[in-house]
């Protein structure tokens, strides 16, 4: 298995980064995995910021930026006009996260 579309970094023990910053899924099959991945945690994949998504092991949680959304599901945008309003989130799980997504060559 190799990885897709975004670099994986180990920030700690049991810590990993997924890195968006020098590549975004954008293929159907990287978009549809990452999105898989997303909602096997309880995660709406329209919500998050894809810029780094962290899964800790040990604490059993995922985090990341998430976009804030109005009641018919629409990014709010940020007063001055510049782009959305994001907030951090740490959604803590039940059990350690899932590893990050992979694809077969």
């Amino acid at each position: 298995m190799t990885a897709i579309a975004w670099s994986v970094v180990d920030v700690a023990d049991g810590v990993q980064r997924a890195d968006f910053t020098d590549a975004y899924p954008t293929s159907a099959d990287d978009v549809r995995a990452w999105a898989d991945w997303c909602r096997a945690h309880g995660i709406d994949p329209d919500h998050v910021v894809c810029r780094s998504v962290e899964r800790d092991e040990q604490a059993r949680q995922v985090r990341f930026t998430a976009f804030v959304m109005d009641e018919q599901g629409r990014r709010i945008r940020r007063p001055d006009g510049e782009g959305s309003v994001k907030v951090p989130v740490v959604h803590q799980l039940e059990t350690a996260p899932l590893p990050f997504p992979t694809l077969e060559p």
